[in-house]
């Protein structure tokens, strides 16, 4: 909290980059801020100090010289820091059952961990907040748990999830589905007693992405599922869903045949297509005469799934299944001398197809998503068949050549496209670097092959980090409160695809529908405009911003769990939303982003086809300008909220609005061209972080001025009155809790209060 002022801001010649000197000259001259007197002697000012004698000049008062007016206004020394217990505050949409209650502590739940701490989080949410649920829409799971298994991987330093059947699963640091692909190949033939045998190998493979920022290693492990049909012309001769004949024989739990774990390794942002294991059938196909050269798998259109371990347990399948079109296969080295082999693929989290056997292909009614793997494990409908391999983008982010290759244009279609950037939280398209295994059209290449593979010296085989859609700490601790906000937030409503090129997929309106057949990109919205559905005046526990009412994280930085996870917070140095200074909050709030050191900003809505197959972006730096306008612009909208509506709670600087009505926390839409810049939810929701931390809403430290005067006895009522003698003092007073008991109360009898420094004004 204390490195989060920026003192350059003092200074009105100073900016981000040339940084002046009077905040060097103030921390320089730390060891004379003795009294709230002396700042201006520690900032070098040299008497006579000069103030204000005409309304004509300015505010009368204030200093002349502009530096030493903001040093008395916005800085003070001497502020005892104190132990606050953090208690749910009374504002609108939390449950009375809970006010005044102490708010949960973030890392006690974590040095909970497990099933346990997400019983206990989900248990106070859904008491505090009763109508929160509603936010799920069509999630078919449940979401108060799913959010706090969420909370708990996030910051825990495993990469396992925390999971529980048709319940819950945790997002951590572990890879997921972004392409899934079988291979059917007729391997060879031969005849016994009498009867014809046809040897089949299916391999599965999967392509994993690692959304995350952070290292991943660990145990994967897939199913082999296939319910094929053996057909030779109108008849079924044997079926694939028989594992009877396979070899090797396999695992079989709860109806699931697992194939052997692989142990892999995987860069933050990676994309690695990975050879799951291979099965092989020896399948009957008819007599010994006469000869097969050729049959067909049938039945798979409504058919199979798949499913993902990850150390043990099952983090990512396809709900709702995958669909497959037949594979005719032909005997090698027959007389038709046609294909013997067949690859089937799909898109997770991105092109879904409504089951109805009374439609072709064409007729059928499709869902688009936006290829957020995230989302695989909760759609009801049925992953629909992507083309191999023109439809096939291994190992790098999924692009869909076919829908590019003749069209050059800003590409407004969506179909089986991956672009972060236009995911509702925001973020950056990582490159493909060529478009040489993209533009692969012979069916019977393997999906290994070679030419699929980028060479040790590609970037694609460790990208840069920055470009991760997920954060996650693993650091074992929650720092502040306001990471909630980097938490996955599954909610399911039917949203509007983006309207034009590169333009960002809908918010929740008050229109939607909810739908467990639409999702993806959103984490909780804590610190930047809320989708309007939880946005509501009649409705505020909705908001995501209300959890930051519920929780807290204890003394975060200390090395002590024991402080950690006990029932009091610091505060040291933190603004009093209530009183606070203009100048004070803009010496908290201004500053660039620096969670996200990979923002940018389009250069072109044409997209750039060589290698990135999205639109070409630039590093974006905000001008000294532009940052002084934002700051001033959430400076005056929180001191015009506060004097209609004082804050009840630090959590309500998020619903702060301008004199428009809009957001003005982490709102682009307030940025000169902020509809083309790419940049995380993380960077997003920073400047509402830093001033949330740094300030609240009840004061200890107090200052106190009292004017005594002795009057002359007065004539009559209308007659001014003589002063005869008077005289003015200013007390700093501290307010002192004492030493709190073990459970965070204060003990009336040692709390106190101190007279910290007084003087003549």
């Amino acid at each position: 909290m204390l490195d989060q002022v920026v003192l350059y801001a003092v200074d009105p010649e100073a900016t981000n980059d040339e940084q002046g000197i009077l905040g060097k000259t103030l921390t320089k001259n730390r060891q004379l801020m003795i009294s709230p007197d002396s700042l201006l002697a520690a900032a070098d000012f040299s008497p006579p100090i000069h103030r204000i004698q005409s309304i004509s000049d300015g505010n009368l008062g204030e200093l002349v010289d502009p530096k030493a007016r903001i040093v008395e206004k916005a800085l003070v020394t001497e502020l005892r820091s104190y132990k606050e217990q953090p208690l749910v505050p009374f504002v609108d949409g939390i449950s009375s059952s809970v006010v005044g209650m102490p708010k949960m502590n973030l890392n006690e739940l974590l040095e909970m961990g497990g099933h346990r701490a997400v019983d206990r989080m989900a248990a106070f949410i859904e008491k505090a907040l009763p109508h929160f649920e509603e936010r799920k829409g069509g999630f078919p799971d449940d979401y108060l748990k799913t959010l706090a298994a969420n909370t708990m991987d996030y910051a825990d330093t495993d990469s396992d999830s925390i999971t529980k059947t048709k319940s819950y699963r945790g997002i951590d640091s572990f890879p997921l589905v972004s392409e899934f692909l079988m291979k059917f190949r007729w391997e060879s033939n031969s005849v016994e007693e009498g009867r014809q045998y046809a040897e089949i190998i299916v391999t599965t493979y999967a392509e994993l992405w690692n959304m995350t920022d952070q290292l991943v290693s660990g145990e994967m492990q897939f199913t082999h599922d296939t319910k094929y049909k053996l057909h030779v012309g109108l008849e079924i001769r044997a079926s694939l869903e028989d594992m009877s004949s396979i070899e090797p024989s396999l695992e079989n739990e709860d109806g699931s045949h697992w194939l052997p774990a692989k142990s892999i390794t995987l860069h933050p942002n990676q994309y690695s297509l990975i050879n799951c294991g291979e099965v092989k059938y020896k399948l009957y196909i008819g007599p010994s005469s006469p000869d097969i050269d050729q049959f067909t798998l049938k039945g798979e259109v409504y058919g199979s799934t798949y499913k993902m371990k990850w150390n043990g347990r099952i983090i990512d399948h396809a709900r709702g299944g995958i669909s497959r079109r037949d594979c005719e296969l032909h005997l090698p080295g027959g007389t038709l001398n046609k294909n013997r082999q067949q690859v089937r693929s799909t898109l997770p989290a991105q092109r879904y197809i409504i089951s109805n056997p009374k439609f072709t292909p064409i007729q059928a009614d499709y869902r688009e998503n936006m290829g957020d793997p995230r989302m695989s494990i909760y759609y009801t409908l049925r992953q629909e068949v992507s083309k191999y391999p023109v439809k096939y983008s291994p190992n790098c982010r999924n692009v869909l050549w076919d829908s590019y290759k003749d069209d050059i244009g800003s590409k407004p279609e969506i179909t089986g496209r991956v672009m972060p950037s236009e995911w509702p939280d925001g973020g950056h398209n990582s490159t493909c670097e060529s478009s040489v295994a993209l533009t692969q059209t012979n069916i019977v290449l393997d999906p290994d092959d070679p030419v699929f593979f980028p060479d040790e010296n590609s970037t694609l085989l460790k990208p840069e980090k920055e470009e991760a859609p997920t954060r996650i700490s693993n650091r074992g601790r929650f720092y502040s409160a306001t990471e909630l906000g980097r938490i996955y937030d599954p909610i399911m409503w039917k949203v509007d695809p983006p309207t034009e090129a590169n333009l960002p997929w809908g918010d929740v309106i008050s229109s939607s529908e909810s739908s467990s057949e639409f999702g993806g990109g959103n984490t909780l919205r804590i610190g930047r405009p809320e989708h309007p559905k939880f946005d509501r005046e009649e409705k505020p526990c909705l908001h995501a911003g209300r959890l930051l009412d519920l929780f807290h994280v204890g003394l975060s930085r200390s090395s002590d769990v024991a402080k950690r996870i006990g029932p009091v917070a610091q505060i040291q140095g933190q603004v009093n939303l209530n009183t606070v200074s203009r100048e004070a909050i803009r010496l908290i709030v201004i500053g660039r982003s620096v969670m996200d050191p990979k923002i940018a900003i389009r250069t072109s809505e044409n997209h750039e086809i060589t290698s990135l197959m999205a639109p070409p972006t630039k590093p974006w730096i905000p001008t000294d300008q532009s940052v002084n306008q934002e700051v001033d612009r959430i400076a005056d909208a929180i001191i015009a909220h506060r004097k209609t509506k004082p804050f009840a709670s630090n959590s309500q600087l998020a619903e702060v609005r301008d004199e428009k009505g809009n957001v003005v926390f982490g709102n682009k839409d307030l940025i000169s061209d902020g509809k083309k810049v790419h940049r995380t939810d993380s960077a997003t929701e920073e400047c509402f972080a830093r001033l949330h931390d740094a300030s609240t809403v009840r004061s200890r430290n107090f200052r106190i001025w009292i004017v005594g005067q002795a009057l002359a006895p007065s004539g009559g009522e209308n007659i001014k009155p003589e002063v005869l003698a008077e005289t003015r003092r200013v007390f700093t007073v501290f307010a002192d809790p004492g030493e709190r008991g073990n459970d965070g109360k204060i003990d009336p009898e040692k709390s106190r209060l101190i007279i910290l420094h007084e003087n003549e004004f």
